[in-house]
């Protein structure tokens, strides 16, 4: 069985001055270090102690820091924007077309799907605009490999602007 990093908690085994061991789940809450008790070693093994912690684990852990991909990208808007404007406006412009795409999506599910945006990059295509009156409308065509290379850079900046 693959344990989970000691950063999501530990399976102890605990003595007790009366009765049997217990299994004790502890984890750190922000701050606060918890513990949950699992049950007693006469009743329950490791395996059954690292099965159970492993159920409150994801009713711990999976519910909180859910964060979307359109929070990490307001969140850069306000902190980390550069302050010229030419580059603020054109990374405006991107971080909208990447919201559009992927905004819904939760953070870690956005960082686990690599190939989904590689897929995207390459894929990628020009906005379909608006003709003006007598012209007929364009078809969408691929973007420039350096406009792939600068999507690309906003969404490295929007992933170290997850990590702080």
């Amino acid at each position: 069985m693959i344990r989970p990093p000691l950063a999501l908690g530990s399976v102890q085994r605990e003595a007790r001055a009366r009765g049997a061991d217990v299994w004790i789940y502890r984890y750190r809450d922000g701050k606060c270090h918890r513990s949950v008790m699992l049950g007693r070693t006469d009743q329950m093994s490791e395996q059954g102690a690292h099965k159970k912690a492993h159920r409150l684990r994801s009713q711990v852990f999976d519910n909180r820091n859910r964060v979307t991909v359109a929070s990490i990208i307001d969140r850069y808007l306000t902190e980390d924007l550069p302050a010229r404007k030419s580059t603020a406006a054109s990374y405006r412009s991107m971080l909208t077309r990447i919201r559009g795409e992927w905004g819904t999506l939760m953070l870690d599910d956005f960082l686990v799907d690599v190939s989904g945006v590689e897929r995207w990059l390459r894929d990628m295509k020009t906005l379909p605009r608006t003709p003006k009156a007598g012209e007929v409308a364009k078809p969408l065509e691929p973007v420039a490999r350096k406009t792939k290379d600068h999507f690309k850079a906003v969404l490295h900046r929007l992933v170290e602007c997850a990590m702080r």
